[in-house]
């Protein structure tokens, strides 16, 4: 028996990209859309999509298996958020090759800190944008 030689160990691997989480990306992605517009979010600043991503990740924290709004896993949507944040910078950037390469290291303790101060805050924010 033959074995081919296919020379692709530096190409990007889409396999590791399970369809059920594009699905569920892709879910997310489609609420928004239907409730705000296809392209709204080349409108909407930055720190909305910051803010909510940080809303659905501690809904997830808390326990809460689905929106209350589109009934969507909690982490579908910090995914879309992720996405979206992710395409604008890309295309506030179109040169941009690669991803920034500064790592920031933070100790276990000054995590715990930085969160404590994040759940302290009175966050004044509008409604999940989807």
């Amino acid at each position: 028996m033959t074995i081919g030689i296919k020379h692709d160990s530096d190409k990007l691997r889409y396999d590791l990209v399970q369809p059920v989480m594009l699905e569920q990306l892709a879910k997310a992605l489609h609420n928004g859309a239907k409730k705000y517009g296809d392209q709204n979010y080349k409108f909407v600043e930055n720190h909305r999509y910051v803010a909510a991503l940080m809303r659905h990740l501690q809904a997830y924290r808390k326990g809460e298996e689905a929106d209350h709004d589109s009934g969507l896993h909690p982490l579908a949507h910090v995914m879309a958020c992720a996405a979206i944040l992710l395409q604008k910078e890309l295309e506030a950037n179109p040169g941009m090759k690669k991803a920034h390469t500064q790592t920031v290291m933070f100790s276990d303790e000054e995590l715990n800190e930085m969160e404590e101060e994040f759940l302290k805050k009175d966050l004044d924010i509008d409604p999940i944008p989807w």
